[in-house]
């Protein structure tokens, strides 16, 4: 059977799709690594500006707002918090929190300025 396996690299087409993939998967690549560029500056900015900001925040009755899981304390939490952003995957809870911080309504130009850069890259 495994000689029956071996037959299919002999076949012309199989190997025009195999060449056609590792083409594809070599330009993906580049891709992938101007994501993860993008992804990598957008979290030591988000760790400049909300490290530390969302701990204690208070909504304008005076409400605590609870810290929320996704945080920018550390470059690894603000690299997951930011690919979470870019996916629109819970981001108004973040958003609104880090517009609570001393950041205030500039953190609103930092998630927009985000969400349309990183879905641009992601399509």
């Amino acid at each position: 059977r495994a000689v029956r396996l071996a037959r299919l690299f002999k076949l012309r087409q199989f190997r025009v799709i195999i060449k056609t993939m590792t083409k594809a998967v070599s330009s993906i690549s580049y891709l992938c690594g101007l994501l993860c560029l993008f992804l990598f500056v957008a979290a030591v900015l988000g760790v400049q500006l909300f490290a530390g900001e969302l701990d204690g925040l208070k909504d304008s009755v005076g409400v605590d707002i609870p810290k929320p899981s996704s945080n920018f304390d550390n470059l690894y939490a603000s690299f997951l918090t930011t690919f979470q952003i870019i996916t629109l995957d819970a981001w108004s809870s973040i958003l609104w929190a880090c517009g609570a911080s001393r950041v205030g309504h500039w953190s609103f130009f930092f998630f927009l300025v985000l969400i349309i850069l990183g879905n641009y890259m992601l399509m």
